[in-house]
């Protein structure tokens, strides 16, 4: 399994991994994975993330690279 981020070409709708990432083992991710179920048990506001910024505020949205990736294209 990997995680890793991934990017699109302007004109583009086919996603491109970078080489930003992490390979893990099936037994490592099983694992991860136990350790997620855990984490929410814990911490449940992790189960629902909000966006960093105001849902009301467009700009905002679009210019944040984590909640909107792609937003750049939409300018190009």
């Amino acid at each position: 399994m990997s995680i890793r981020r991934y990017y699109r070409l302007k004109n583009s709708t086919k996603e491109l991994p970078t080489r930003s990432g992490i390979a893990l083992r099936l037994d490592d991710w099983e694992a991860l994975s136990a350790k997620i179920d855990i984490l929410h048990e814990k911490l449940s506001e992790l189960k629902a993330p909000k966006p960093c910024h105001d849902r009301f505020n467009q700009t905002s949205n679009l210019n944040c690279r984590e909640c909107c990736p792609y937003a750049f294209e939409l300018y190009n």
